[in-house]
């Protein structure tokens, strides 16, 4: 029986709520389902959040420990301090006592912004990554292990390097470790290093920059033995630095330092550069750590004590003979030491008429001075 118009509007009506209801039971059901995945990945990542930085907090403190206990246990850095005990500055252990490269990265900037800003340099500039993190040239030399010695130095340039490497060959037919240091695992040897006043460092770095680049650069048909084959050098220098002849005169040694340090600080990168990596990129960038870490200004002194620490192998009463004393006519830089085109001199006068390059320079050498107690310039 056919229905009315009325039933069947009603009946109409009645279809399309039903239909309606369905679709909002289904988008409802739909929009929980996405909610209910959203919740569950943001509670997933964030308990990966959490396990990670709880982690990465305990490795960080972990670090932090070794460093602070290689420090306190054996530092012997100033001559009020007799007693070894000394702790890493604030800005050391913030560096250098995290793994986390984002921190590290965060400081480097930070330090090498407001050192560009003292030289008057206000344009974004990366670091020079070498100044901060491990050298790639550091070795370590160890001495023989059939030696009266258990000692091992690691190398910090422009520290006296080859001064304790020629020594310790001489002393202990030493051998020497290249490559990645952190392979070196003897544990039968105490390991050593020199510092030194940061400044003084600088200038000596700053010496050799400069000669090195010279002789690489201006001294045509001069030989250069390589691993694999001997190559003859083209006098050829680089844009922005000295030219050949203002690096030959005297009178303009002052000027020379100006365009180096402008080269250096605009972020510009020459592979005599590394010698101005901080002591401390050297020596806590990565492992393994010195045991002692002795005061080059007092080396003499200071060889002895550390010859009287214990040895770490069995049948040696101390780590080496107290009695013997290093050759100093080793292991030394005639041409830098003596400065004898007068770079020094010519840097010393620049940062005395132009004090803002000696404030910037002030600024990355205060990391070596937070990480080895040196004070602060006056």
């Amino acid at each position: 029986v056919p229905f009315s118009i009325e039933e069947n509007k009603h009946r109409e009506t009645e279809s399309r709520l039903i239909l309606r209801v369905c679709v909002c039971v289904c988008f409802g059901m739909r929009q929980a389902f996405f909610v209910s995945s959203f919740l569950s990945h943001f509670l997933f990542h964030l308990s990966s959040f959490l396990s990670h930085l709880a982690s990465s907090s305990r490795l960080s403190f972990r670090l932090s420990s070794s460093l602070t206990f290689h420090t306190l246990s054996s530092l012997s850095l100033s001559k009020n301090n007799r007693s070894g005990s000394l702790s890493f500055g604030k800005e050391c252990a913030s560096y250098y006592g995290t793994t986390r490269k984002e921190t590290r990265g965060k400081i480097r900037r930070e330090i090498w912004k407001e050192a560009r800003q003292e030289v008057g340099l206000l344009l974004p500039s990366n670091p020079p990554h070498y100044l901060f993190e491990s050298h790639p040239f550091s070795d370590i030399v160890s001495c023989s292990p059939s030696s009266t010695s258990s000692l091992a130095y690691k190398e910090v340039w422009k520290n006296g390097n080859n001064f304790f490497e020629h020594n310790l060959y001489r002393l202990c037919n030493a051998r020497r470790h290249p490559g990645r240091i952190d392979t070196f695992q003897r544990r039968d040897v105490l390991l050593f290093s020199f510092v030194r006043d940061p400044f003084s460092r600088f200038v000596s770095a700053y010496r050799e920059v400069v000669f090195r680049y010279y002789r690489r650069s201006c001294r045509p048909g001069v030989s250069d033995k390589t691993k694999t084959r001997k190559r003859t050098r083209q006098a050829k220098t680089i844009p922005g630095f000295p030219s050949c002849s203002e690096m030959r005169n005297a009178n303009q040694s002052s000027l020379v330092a100006r365009k180096v340090l402008t080269y250096f600080f605009s972020g510009s990168h020459i592979p005599e550069e590394l010698h101005f990596a901080l002591q401390s990129a050297f020596l806590l960038s990565r492992p393994p750590y010195p045991s002692f870490y002795g005061r080059l200004e007092r080396q003499e002194e200071e060889w002895k004590r550390l010859c009287r620490l214990p040895s770490p192998r069995k049948g040696l009463s101390s780590s080496c003979n107290p009695s013997v004393l290093l050759d100093t006519r080793v292991g030394v830089h005639k041409e830098t030491s003596s400065d004898s085109m007068s770079h020094g001199k010519g840097l010393l006068h620049l940062l005395k008429t132009e004090p803002k390059w000696r404030r910037g320079i002030d600024v990355l050498l205060r990391m070596d001075r937070s990480c080895f107690s040196f004070p602060n310039p006056g």
